[in-house]
């Protein structure tokens, strides 16, 4: 079970580290400020609501930490049925074990380093519980 603590611990510091990202609001500088702003100031209509692009930024962030903070609790729920009945988990450890791997590279491609790491680790250790359980 020391796989599944140890996806557990970099699921729990990817959750911080993002939600406290998200509360965030600083500005680095007006480049920056400005970027957001374009961001807020275009709207379109979409599906009958009128929306704006810092809102899908907003609301796919919100909508991250929603899944790590599920993803968290899903792996403490596996744990007694790891136990009592390993093959039923298997299935569900190696889908989360891949979800985390193409997370991964998500943050290769679109992100910076700690998103990297923390789904690199969950994934490897994710597989490892899945492959020994």
């Amino acid at each position: 079970m020391v796989s599944i603590r140890i996806a557990q611990a970099a699921i729990a510091l990817f959750a911080i580290g993002h939600t406290l990202g998200m509360l965030s609001s600083r500005m680095r500088d007006d480049a920056e400020r400005a970027a957001l702003e374009g961001l807020k100031a275009y709207r379109f209509a979409i599906m009958g609501v009128e929306r704006s692009h810092h809102d899908f930024y907003l609301g796919m962030g919100w909508s991250l930490s929603l899944f790590l903070v599920f993803a968290l609790l899903l792996t403490q729920w596996l744990l007694p049925l790891m136990q009592a009945q390993p093959a039923m988990t298997r299935p569900i450890l190696w889908g989360m074990a891949g979800v985390f791997a193409v997370m991964t590279a998500f943050c290769m491609r679109w992100f910076f380093p700690a998103p990297l790491g923390m789904s690199l680790v969950a994934s490897l250790a994710l597989a490892w519980a899945a492959w020994h359980t």
